[in-house]
C-alpha cells in the first residue's frame, strides 16, 4: 500500500512537472507573440497552434491540478475554523504543561489511562477541543459504552484515553470484574484459526500478562520449528473498550508465553505450574 501511493505520488509530481514546463513555454510565446504583435508583425500559424496547444497543455497539467489544491486547502482552513468554533468545549493549556496525565476539562477532571483500549475507530461524539498556545489543538471525542461512563478519546497522541476522575475506580473495578468480560480460546493451525472455547478465566489472563513484569521469570529461547500448538488467549469486554490477550505455545512439553519470534526463533517464558496446570486443562479437553 505505502509502494502503491509513493508510486502515484511520484506520477502526480511528474505530470505537474510536464504541466510547469508547457505552462512556461507556453507563456515565453505568449510573451513573443504579443511583442511581434505589438511590432505589427505576423504571427506564423505554425507558432500560434502550438502556443496554444502549450496553454491548453500547461493549463490542464500544470494551473487546473494547483488551482484545484489551493481552493481545496482554503476551503478545508475554511471549515476547520468554523468546526473549532462550534465546539462546545475548550480547554486553553500552556505548551509547556503537563496536560497529557490530566486536565480539567469543564467541570471534570480528567485524567489520562491505559488500561481502557479506545481508539479513533470507536463509537464516540465530537464534544471539545483543548488548544495550545503554540497554536496546535486536539479534538476531545465522548467514547460510546456500556454504562455511560465519562470516557472520552483524544485523537494524534499517544495513549489518548481520558476518563472521569472521580469515576476511576468505579471504571476501573468494572472491566477487570470477570462477570463483565469474555474470553476466548483461539487455536493456530497452519492457515487456520479453531476457536476451543470461550470459558477461560478473564482474571488468569491478566495474572499470565504479568509474567512479562515479574521480576523473576524462567526463560526459554529454541527455534520456531521446535514449536508445537500455538494458541491466542483473549479476555474483553462486550464495548471492546478493554481487550488483553496472551500468545501461548507448546515447547519441550510445557507450555510457554512468547515474548519474541521471528527470524526462525523464538523467545518466551514458562508458565509456572498452576498456570500451566490450567491452561492445559482448558486447550487439551
Amino acid at each position: 500500500m505505502a509502494f502503491i501511493s509513493m508510486m502515484f505520488a511520484g506520477v502526480a509530481l511528474i505530470v505537474l512537472i510536464i504541466g510547469l514546463i508547457l505552462f512556461t513555454v507556453a507563456l515565453v510565446l505568449d510573451i513573443i507573440c504579443i511583442v511581434r504583435k505589438c511590432r505589427k508583425k505576423k504571427n506564423h500559424i505554425a507558432l500560434i497552434i502550438i502556443t496554444i496547444l502549450l496553454n491548453i497543455g500547461g493549463f490542464i497539467l500544470f494551473v487546473l491540478p494547483v488551482g484545484a489544491v489551493t481552493v481545496t486547502s482554503i476551503a478545508s482552513s475554511i471549515e476547520e475554523e468554523r468546526r473549532f468554533n462550534n465546539t462546545q468545549v475548550k480547554v486553553y493549556v500552556d505548551e509547556g504543561e503537563d496536560w497529557h496525565s490530566g486536565f480539567r476539562y469543564g467541570n471534570i477532571d480528567l485524567v489520562n489511562v491505559d488500561f481502557l483500549n479506545c481508539s479513533r475507530f470507536d463509537d464516540k461524539a465530537e464534544e471539545g477541543v483543548i488548544s495550545l498556545t503554540s497554536g496546535k489543538y486536539y479534538y476531545i471525542y465522548r467514547v460510546t459504552n456500556d454504562c455511560d461512563f465519562n470516557i472520552f478519546y483524544i485523537d494524534r497522541i499517544n495513549d489518548g484515553t481520558y476518563i472521569d476522575a472521580s469515576q476511576y475506580d468505579e471504571i476501573y473495578n468494572y472491566y477487570h470484574d470477570s462477570q463483565n468480560l469474555k474470553s476466548k480460546i483461539t487455536e493456530y493451525r497452519d492457515d487456520e484459526s479453531i476457536i476451543l472455547g470461550e470459558d477461560f478465566d478473564p482474571d488468569m489472563v491478566f495474572a499470565i500478562r504479568g509474567l512479562y513484569d515479574a521480576e523473576f521469570k524462567d526463560i526459554c529461547s529454541g527455534t520456531s520449528d521446535d514449536i508445537g500448538r500455538r494458541y491466542l488467549i483473549s479476555t474483553y469486554s462486550d464495548d471492546k473498550k478493554i481487550y488483553e490477550s496472551v500468545s501461548i505455545f507448546e515447547y519441550d512439553d510445557h507450555y510457554v508465553l512468547s515474548s519474541n519470534s521471528g527470524g526462525g526463533s523464538f523467545s518466551g517464558i514458562y508458565l509456572p505450574p498452576e498456570m500451566e496446570e490450567y491452561v492445559r486443562e482448558k486447550v487439551e479437553r
